[in-house]
């Protein structure tokens, strides 16, 4: 038997409360101007230049150059409309954005000396082999590095969480989906001899990205980033998420062969224990994991919801006085497995219904709300019960003879480019096997094909040789949340219905070239490079026509496909474009000289859309030959639309920001 103890750590004292980082209580306890920084403020608003080395950027309020914007812009009488205008709830917790891929990030300060084995224990659990483990639910650690010339003082980057009951759960068995998780997560912690010590609601946490793919505020998490609407998210059933265990600020880790491991009484974020309220004396610490998060189940879900019957005889046992009559986690789990296969999958379905809203609502609100639950989730539950799905996708054909949708699948002979678009994976065979990203086939009504990847290919010397509307896609993610079946795109991937998607204006994409089966890169000293003929997916190549067989220059017919297909895709199809069809026509001139070469064309299409007004940017796609009462009718809905873009300031060209939240992991 041991008795957990370590020179500065908090288990040398019995029971005392945690220690606040600097900054906390001032801003807790005491009024402040929000135009002035308190110490904790000032502290990351110092450290912002070496955070930027190290990857991070944090919001305009701790940049060294900040101006309260409602001071600027004369917002004196609301400045609370203003995301600056609020400091941080915890002085040595920021969030902040990684400059690499956009993601939005939390940084921790801790000191070693208030936390001894913070750093370690979380390091442990974001290094392999636990890190790729399914049942591991300890929060990532995604960097770490010391804090400029204070020692023992380091941060800790985290992916930004929300807590783990906001949204409220919408069903029994999503309450029940947290239950497993947060048992997973603790019984994988308690097997590597971690006692995690401060196990309240407030330490378990969800990963909000699967239900907010376009996230969240991190100080007004129900406001969107811009803090001007609301945050859109989908329900967890719609977008399961995995829920972790967060701030090892107190966890012990014990030796493997400590049977019977001892510690002092602290009182974390839950201070009910039983054992802490009798005595001071060392304790063991696991069976008090137990307790805590049996009292998190307790007051979230039981105490709060109907429905939840049946874990009452497992949960009154985990909080049990007696430590030593609570079940161990390796029990604790075996019951609720046993329990969880007894429920029916009708009472995983069934609402949850709130003990407050019972009280006070009408029958005639409570039938509503119950037919509304039913509508939304009668698919899944029929699903349950062993009603199969209409599903003819089976009888479909695969996209074609060299592409097979199997959730990221891509084959093709050459895309080993940087550029377009990002490659997943490759398996050497007798035929390469190139695994790429989903993307959605060419761009529809909305925004032309942007052409600044152009002005990359000669720099490259690749020659594509068969860009057509089939070889432009998009990255559909942004638009498409919950993406879509990839045979046919219209519907969902569970082929049942539309699949739920915004516009670009709302959420920018990113448009790619693919397709590199029949593309050539080049010597750069070769500056007139001669290639034979061969006819891709469009055919009307003048060169190809009035002299087929003839060796040519393939970087002007690059030229011509690009030009072809917008000329194709919006010249042809919508009026309005009368603005870029001199530089079309020049691209697709028959005579390949006379044509411009793609960095001209990249020139000239800048010039172009920096001369277009704003209302022209703004203006509807008309079909061309649209019927006058139709015209009349989608003109005056569309003024609708394009008046509240104008009112929420939505920006007449959507591009998607250097960053994007949907980038593609490699």
């Amino acid at each position: 038997m041991s008795t957990a103890s370590h020179p500065g750590s908090p288990d040398t004292a019995p029971v005392r409360q945690e220690e606040p980082q600097p900054g906390i209580g001032s801003f807790l306890l005491q009024p402040r101007d929000p135009a002035e920084l308190d110490q904790s403020d000032r502290a990351w608003r110092d450290m912002v230049p070496y955070l930027k080395e190290k990857g991070y950027q944090l919001r305009p309020r701790w940049q060294p150059d900040w101006v309260p914007s409602w001071q600027s812009t004369g917002d004196e009488p609301s400045p609370f409309i203003h995301e600056d205008y609020y400091g941080l709830r915890f002085g040595h917790i920021i969030d902040a954005v990684r400059l690499s891929d956009g993601e939005m990030v939390v940084l921790k300060r801790i000191s070693s000396k208030s936390h001894p084995y913070e750093k370690e224990i979380s390091l442990m659990f974001s290094a392999e082999p636990l890190r790729s483990n399914p049942s591991n639910h300890a929060v990532p650690i995604l960097d770490v590095f010391d804090v400029p010339e204070t020692p023992e003082s380091y941060i800790l980057v985290m992916p930004l969480l929300r807590t783990f009951y906001e949204p409220h759960f919408t069903t029994v068995g999503e309450a029940i989906e947290f239950c497993r998780q947060a048992l997973e997560g603790l019984q994988l912690m308690h097997d590597h001899h971690v006692a995690h010590r401060d196990g309240s609601q407030l330490n378990i946490m969800m990963d909000p990205r699967p239900m907010y793919p376009e996230m969240f505020h991190p100080h007004e998490i129900n406001k969107a980033r811009d803090y001007r609407h609301r945050a859109k998210y989908t329900r967890r059933t719609q977008t399961p998420v995995k829920y972790y265990w967060i701030d090892f600020g107190l966890s012990r880790k014990f030796d493997a062969d400590d049977t019977s491991p001892r510690a002092y009484p602290i009182l974390g974020g839950d201070a009910t224990a039983p054992e802490f309220q009798r005595s001071v004396e060392p304790c063991d610490p696991f069976p008090t994991d137990i307790y805590y998060l049996g009292n998190t189940i307790h007051m979230v879900l039981i105490e709060k919801h109907r429905g939840f019957e049946f874990l009452i005889p497992l949960i009154n046992d985990m909080k049990h006085d007696d430590p030593s009559k609570r079940p161990t986690i390796h029990d604790a789990v075996a019951r609720f497995d046993t329990i969880c296969k007894k429920i029916s999958w009708w009472r995983l379905r069934v609402p949850l219904d709130d003990y407050m809203l019972e009280k006070e609502e009408s029958l005639f609100n409570r039938t509503m709300r119950v037919a509304y639950h039913i509508f939304i989730t009668a698919g899944d539950m029929l699903h349950d019960a062993g009603v199969e799905r209409l599903n003819f996708q089976d009888h479909r054909a695969s996209m074609g003879l060299y592409v097979q949708d199997v959730k990221w699948n891509y084959v093709a002979n050459f895309l080993l480019y940087a550029f377009s678009p990002p490659t997943k994976d490759l398996v050497l065979t007798d035929r390469h096997f190139l695994i790429g990203p989903a993307v959605y086939a060419r761009p529809t009504c909305g925004s032309p094909v942007r052409l600044d990847i152009h002005d990359v290919l000669p720099t490259a010397y690749l020659f594509l040789r068969d860009i057509m509307d089939l070889n432009i896609m998009m990255d559909p993610r942004p638009i498409f949340p919950d993406m879509y079946h990839p045979l046919p795109v219209r519907l969902r991937q569970d082929f049942q219905g539309s699949p739920r998607h915004t516009r670009r204006l709302d959420n920018p994409v990113n448009y790619y070239i693919t397709d590199f089966g029949l593309s050539r890169q080049y010597d750069a000293e070769d500056t007139a490079p001669l290639e034979h003929p061969i006819v891709g997916g469009d055919k009307t190549v003048p060169e190809f026509l009035a002299h087929p067989g003839v060796p040519c220059n393939p970087f002007p017919t690059d030229v011509y496909y690009a030009g072809s297909t917008i000329r194709k895709m919006f010249l042809e199809q919508f009026d309005g474009f009368e603005f870029i069809a001199p530089l079309i026509n020049d691209m697709v001139n028959d005579d390949p000289a006379k044509r411009p070469t793609m960095k001209e064309v990249v020139s000239r299409f800048d010039d172009i859309r920096g001369r277009l007004h704003w209302w022209t940017l703004r203006a509807r796609l008309a079909p061309k030959n649209e019927e006058i009462p139709l015209w009349i009718l989608n003109s005056l809905l569309y003024l609708y639309i394009v008046t509240l873009d104008i009112l929420y300031r939505r920006p007449s060209v959507p591009t998607p920001p250097p960053h994007p939240p949907h980038t593609f992991t490699v």
